[in-house]
């Protein structure tokens, strides 16, 4: 969260309750296993209407696919593993009753069933990480902040920082300072810097680096 690597509690809660049910479904407990499947094709029955849901009924069902109205409204570990695919962009696969999970280009099994949660939580950093990169302000700002240790040494211990430097610090790493140059809604001639006459937009690398 904000280039700082802390999670976000409500995606990592996500990421458990997606976990925890894979884990169910291939338990190594052939009994744990079996009533797992049990109750996932309850639920679904009772939410379609159908006697007996195949893999694709439950796969529509875990993938957040429109469902009828039944009397069967009571929460339950899939109803909130249904919520939590959706939000996170997971999907479902079954094969003969057997799950394998889909989030972006990463494929899991019953096979990868201890790395679940690792490869989930891998995937979503990687997917963060890429998506502040292409940003075209923050983008800048990760691509300086990355070239050396010193610009985040401060993060695991706090030294030599004030409080009034964090106040500077956490918004400019995320180039969110009230600086004229980022504002896009501004005509072009109120984006120069006031405190120099080189005619340069007043941005964060200028007011750092450049302007007297």
């Amino acid at each position: 969260m904000g280039s700082f690597a802390i999670p976000i509690a409500a995606e990592d809660s996500d990421l458990y309750r997606v976990d925890t049910a894979f884990k169910l479904l291939t338990s190594k407990d052939d009994q744990v296993a079996a009533l797992a499947l049990f109750e996932l094709n309850a639920v679904v029955s009772a939410r379609f209407g159908i006697p007996s849901p195949s893999d694709q009924d439950l796969e529509k069902y875990l993938n957040g696919d429109q469902y009828r109205e039944r009397d069967n409204t009571h929460s339950s570990i899939w109803t909130i593993t249904r919520l939590a695919s959706f939000r996170q962009g997971i999907y479902w696969q079954f094969d003969e009753g057997v799950p394998r999970i889909k989030f972006d280009d990463l494929t899991l099994r019953s096979s990868d069933r201890r790395r679940i949660l690792h490869s989930l939580r891998h995937k979503l950093q990687v997917r963060c990480s890429k998506a502040l990169i292409e940003m075209p302000n923050q983008g800048k700002v990760m691509e300086c902040v990355a070239q050396s240790t010193a610009s985040s040494h401060f993060l695991t211990n706090g030294k030599f920082t004030r409080f009034c430097d964090f106040k500077f610090i956490i918004p400019a790493r995320l180039n969110l300072l009230p600086l004229k140059g980022a504002q896009t809604w501004r005509p072009a001639s109120e984006k120069l810097c006031n405190k120099c006459d080189k005619g340069e937009l007043e941005t964060l690398p200028h007011v750092l680096n450049h302007c007297p």
